[in-house]
């Protein structure tokens, strides 16, 4: 598959392909996983097939989907309560921060300073991690 895709990235090398490592919060960081060391492996993988300066991205589509849902003031189902709080103490620890592991890449333009707020900033950076996972 990955093949593949390297073939139609040799056909438009404008391309912006994004890669993406979900379930991140299945990492267990009390046993010494990092999501650099994971970024960094796959990062190797991508550019052993002949990516040059690979997009990774982090993510846990899950929990993207309960917070967006918790946004927009959805009414949860008590398995998504339950994985509310489970997310919720797994992604306050800084090393779960998944947009500074990609924020170089520049995937959003604010140029128009249409993100005025912490909660437009917050959305939207949730948004970059919804999106992808949707596709």
């Amino acid at each position: 598959m990955m093949n593949d895709v390297y073939e139609a990235y040799n056909k438009n090398k404008n391309a912006k392909i994004l890669f993406l490592i979900n379930k991140v919060d299945d990492f267990d960081f009390e046993s010494g996983e990092t999501i650099e060391e994971i970024i960094d492996t796959v990062k190797k993988d991508i550019e052993n097939i002949g990516f040059k300066t690979p997009i990774i991205i982090p993510l846990s589509a899950d929990a993207a989907r309960v917070f967006r849902k918790i946004l927009k003031s959805e009414d949860l189902t008590t398995k998504e309560r339950g994985a509310f709080n489970t997310f919720y103490n797994i992604f306050e620890d800084e090393r779960m921060n998944l947009p500074s592991y990609y924020e170089d890449y520049k995937l959003y333009d604010n140029t128009d300073n249409s993100i005025n707020t912490e909660e437009e900033y917050i959305k939207m950076k949730m948004e970059i991690t919804i999106k992808p996972a949707l596709l």
